[in-house]
């Protein structure tokens, strides 16, 4: 059960990471929605 669970953690992180990354390449309309203010 641990090791699913770290493994959801690292999927999430990953996910978070390259739509972070994304976002900042490209602002789209969800990382618009979010209360941070663009980087730029």
């Amino acid at each position: 059960m641990k090791k699913f669970v770290l493994t959801f953690l690292v999927v999430s992180l990953t996910l978070f990471g390259a739509s972070a990354v994304t976002s900042h390449a490209a602002p789209s309309d969800d990382y618009k929605k979010n209360e941070l203010p663009p980087l730029y």
